[in-house]
């Protein structure tokens, strides 16, 4: 079963995202821009991705909701 199947989907999340440089994992010794996106509630916070294209950061966000099945709730 996938981790993303058992997950209890968190009710009134909040969304939170945050850019950061980081080493590439393709591409020796090249940094690049990743959006690390998490959602939490008073009890919890989940962590559901970093993509890497910031240029896309909008529709990478709601293609990460929408895969943790959490897009209603944010």
């Amino acid at each position: 079963m996938l981790v993303r199947e058992q997950w209890v989907i968190l009710k009134l999340a909040t969304l939170h995202w945050d850019s950061k440089q980081m080493l590439s994992l393709s591409i020796n010794k090249v940094r690049e821009e990743r959006l690390a996106v998490l959602v939490r509630n008073a009890n919890e916070m989940k962590f559901l991705g970093a993509p890497s294209n910031p240029l896309g950061a909008a529709d990478m966000t709601v293609d990460l909701l929408h895969s943790w099945n959490c897009s209603d709730y944010c």
